[in-house]
């Protein structure tokens, strides 16, 4: 059974300097965020560990606006296990095996099947990353709906993490540059009050 959430003063504070901070750092339809440059100066290799679809639960505890139940969601995590990039709506990006991020919306893709070999670059018309400088909840919530082999290794390793992004991929233009920043907000706000109970 879920806990209901309180908001006294300072969480509420809490909430009103996140909008700030996403306003400021987030700007939509832009260059890549500050906070997300080290996955390309480090040269970030994310291996893919997961790939579901978003369920009820996981749609309802992050309250997102802008995915819905039965999109897909995959998960990558690098070598080091400290970041994790989660990978949300319909692109291609599902069936890489392994990604390395070269620019806000091209990426560096080995296809599952073709691990060790060729790699394919791949360009997003319409792809928009979120960098948290901290664990997110939402992976947390998309290992527990995975169906793989040593699952329990797998939810530790995503737990451990101490970085983490969201890549969204718009079917259009318009969708990318209509994102509101209060999906990102419920996120970041859930994530960090869940991290901290």
């Amino acid at each position: 059974m879920m806990k209901a959430l309180k908001w006294n003063l300072w969480d509420q504070l809490l909430v009103f300097q996140i909008i700030v901070v996403i306003q400021i750092e987030y700007p939509v339809g832009q260059a890549l965020p500050d906070r997300c440059q080290y996955l390309i100066t480090k040269n970030v290799v994310l291996q893919n560990i997961c790939h579901t679809s978003i369920n009820l639960e996981t749609f309802v505890k992050t309250r997102s606006l802008i995915s819905d139940v039965g999109e897909p969601v995959s998960l990558f995590i690098d070598n080091s296990f400290t970041t994790i990039l989660v990978t949300i709506k319909e692109s291609i990006l599902h069936t890489c095996g392994q990604l390395v991020l070269m620019q806000k919306d091209e990426f560096n893709c080995t296809q599952e099947e073709e691990i060790g070999e060729d790699e394919t670059i791949v360009k997003l018309k319409n792809s928009q990353i979120y960098c948290f400088p901290y664990h997110i909840y939402v992976a947390d919530l998309v290992m527990d709906a995975c169906d793989i082999q040593n699952e329990e290794f797998h939810k530790n390793l995503v737990k451990e993490t101490t970085k983490g992004a969201l890549q969204y991929t718009f079917p259009d233009k318009s969708t990318a540059e209509n994102l509101q920043s209060t999906d990102i907000l419920i996120v970041v706000t859930l994530s960090v009050y869940l991290y901290n109970q």
